[in-house]
């Protein structure tokens, strides 16, 4: 597994044994986030024509929030009470709480809309919800 790390080697051989995820893209990748490159080598590695338009970035940084949105790819941060600031961020298409609820915008079909309208995505009010205020 290439750049990949222990705490990942972990994750995998833990509580996903069997399954295959390749490429695997830690904090070790060059150039790190928020450079996109990441996302746009997992993008080129899978054969997808449009670099990163077809993919979704997962995570709770900022620096989650633009490599997704420099690669082209729908943002979505998980959200908690320390940067719940980064839902009304540009960067940000949706919020969720927990990586479970990201199950159900999958099966309904989720497309970013960032810069895809003159509307943007209320994103505050997503992380309002999610975190009860």
């Amino acid at each position: 597994m290439s750049w990949c790390s222990t705490p990942v080697n972990h994750l995998i051989s833990t509580f996903l044994s069997g399954q295959i995820f390749s490429p695997i893209v830690t904090r070790e990748f060059r150039p790190p986030k928020p450079d996109p490159a990441g996302i746009l080598h997992i993008a080129a590695r899978w054969g997808l024509p449009d670099r990163g338009n077809g993919l979704i970035m997962v995570g709770d940084s900022l620096d989650d929030m633009t490599a997704g949105f420099r690669a082209g790819a729908a943002t979505v941060l998980l959200v908690n009470r320390v940067n719940a600031h980064l839902a009304s961020h540009e960067h940000t298409d949706l919020c969720i709480r927990r990586l479970d609820d990201l199950i159900e915008v999958l099966d309904e079909g989720f497309e970013g809309e960032i810069g895809q309208s003159e509307m943007q995505p209320d994103t505050e009010a997503q992380a309002k919800a999610v975190l009860g205020q």
